[in-house]
C-alpha cells in the first residue's frame, strides 16, 4: 500500500511538471485540449488544474472558442503567482532582477562600483538591493534569491568564494552573512552558468539541448550544455576557457600560470594593452567608442584578441561540437565587427566538418542576464518534478 501511494504521488508530480511545462511552452490552451495532448483522462487534469489555480500558478486568462464555436476558458501560466529575485557580482557593477512566473523582468536595478571597491561598500550595495527587492510589491510571491558570482565556488564543497576579479569578494561566506541578515540562505551560481540557465530557459536556446556558451568579460568563462544538462565536471568548476594556455611562455595571468587566455583576450588585458600603447589610464567604455571611431591602435589590438578568442573557441567546437555557440558578456559591447572577426578566424582552428554544424551567435538576454539566471533557477524549480 505504502508503495502504491508512493507511486501515485511521485506520478502527480510528473503530471502536475507536465502541465506546466505544456503551458510554458505553447501558451493559453483549453483544457480539454491540454488533456488531449498529455494524453491525460478528465478526471486527472480536472484534479490538477483545481490544485494549480489554488496554488495561483495557472490563472484563467480569458475567454476563448472550441473548435465546435462554444465558448470556452483558456488556461495559462498566472505571471503573478510566483517571483523570484536575481542578483550579479561583476567586476564593476552590482546587478539584480525580479522574475515572474512566465521569465518576465517586473523589476530591475544596476549600481556601478569599481574593481577596486571595499568589502564594506559592495555587502552595502549587495544589501541595498536585496532591500529593494523585499520591498517590492511582488515581494508576497518571493520564492527564492539567487546571486551569480565571477569566481570560484565548487558546487560540491562549501566554502567560500575565490575570485581573481574582484578582491572584495575573495574568501567572503556570502551565504552565511546573507543568512544571518535576513534570514535566507541564497542559491549561488557562476555568472557563466547563469547566463546558460538563462539561455536555456529564455533565450534562444529553450529548444536546443546540445549548445556552448562564452562569457566574454574581465574574466573568461564558458558552459558546454549536453542533452540540456549543464556539465559541471568532479568539483563543479568545469568551463574556466580564459585560464587555457593560448601562448606558451606568455604574460603572467592573475591564476599564477603563463599565457592564459585572459592575458590577452580579456577587458583586462584589453584596457592593459591600450593603456600602454596610448600612454595613459583608460576604461573599457572609451576603448569601445574608439573601436566604433575607427582608431587604427585600438582596432588593432581588439583584433588580436579576436583572433585568440576565435582559437579558444574553435577548440571549443572541435571538443564539444555544439549545435550552437553563444557569445555573451560585456566585450559583446563592440558589436558586429568584433564579432565578425571572431567568425572570420575561428575557421583556423575548428574542423570544417565540426564548424558547418554550429551557429555562431551572439546572446539575446543583453547585460542583465547573469542576474536573470540567478532567478531562473528558481522559477525553474516550480516547473520540475521533485
Amino acid at each position: 500500500m505504502e508503495k502504491e501511494t508512493c507511486n501515485h504521488k511521485q506520478m502527480r508530480k510528473i503530471n502536475r511538471s507536465a502541465v506546466l511545462n505544456h503551458l510554458r511552452q505553447t501558451g493559453p490552451r483549453p483544457r480539454a485540449e491540454i488533456a488531449r495532448d498529455l494524453k491525460m483522462d478528465g478526471t486527472t487534469i480536472t484534479h490538477l488544474v483545481r490544485e494549480l489555480l489554488k496554488e495561483k500558478l495557472l490563472c484563467v486568462q480569458s475567454i476563448g472558442r472550441s473548435s465546435t464555436g462554444k465558448p470556452q476558458d483558456l488556461l495559462d501560466i498566472n505571471p503573478d503567482g510566483a517571483t523570484a529575485a536575481g542578483i550579479s557580482l561583476a567586476p564593476g557593477s552590482v546587478s539584480g532582477v525580479i522574475l515572474n512566473l512566465k521569465g518576465e523582468v517586473i523589476s530591475r536595478e544596476h549600481i556601478m562600483t569599481s574593481h577596486s571597491i571595499s568589502r564594506q561598500k559592495l555587502m552595502g550595495f549587495i544589501e541595498k538591493i536585496i532591500e529593494n527587492i523585499l520591498s517590492h510589491p511582488s515581494n508576497q510571491s518571493l520564492r527564492e534569491l539567487g546571486v551569480a558570482y565571477h569566481g570560484i565556488f565548487p558546487v560540491k564543497e562549501k566554502s567560500s568564494l575565490r575570485t581573481l576579479h574582484l578582491p572584495a569578494l575573495e574568501g567572503l561566506d556570502i551565504k552565511s552573512r546573507l543568512k544571518e541578515k535576513y534570514g535566507f540562505e541564497p542559491r549561488l551560481i557562476s555568472a557563466t552558468r547563469a547566463v546558460a540557465e538563462a539561455e536555456m530557459w529564455l533565450g534562444n536556446m529553450s529548444a536546443a539541448p546540445d549548445f556552448c556558451i562564452v562569457d566574454l568579460g574581465v574574466g573568461i568563462g564558458s558552459v558546454n550544455i549536453s542533452s540540456g544538462v549543464i556539465q559541471y565536471g568532479t568539483r563543479g568548476l568545469a568551463g574556466e576557457l580564459g585560464h587555457t594556455k593560448i601562448i606558451p611562455d606568455g604574460e603572467k595571468c592573475l591564476c599564477g600560470h603563463f599565457g592564459c587566455l585572459e592575458t590577452v583576450a580579456s577587458i583586462n588585458a584589453i584596457e592593459k594593452k591600450t593603456g600602454a600603447a596610448l600612454k595613459r589610464d583608460i576604461h573599457f567604455d572609451e576603448i569601445v567608442h574608439l573601436f566604433k571611431s575607427g582608431n587604427k591602435t585600438v582596432k588593432n589590438i581588439i583584433s588580436n584578441a579576436a583572433k585568440y578568442l576565435a582559437i579558444a573557441t574553435g577548440n571549443m567546437i572541435n571538443l564539444h561540437n555544439p549545435s550552437k555557440l553563444i557569445f555573451s558578456g560585456l566585450l559583446m559591447e563592440l558589436g558586429e565587427p568584433f564579432f565578425d572577426e571572431i567568425k572570420l578566424h575561428i575557421s583556423e582552428s575548428a574542423l570544417p566538418e565540426l564548424l558547418e554544424d554550429t551557429i555562431l551567435q551572439r546572446s539575446s538576454l543583453g547585460d542583465y542576464s547573469p542576474a536573470i539566471g540567478a532567478a531562473v533557477i528558481s522559477i525553474k524549480d516550480i516547473f520540475a518534478i521533485h
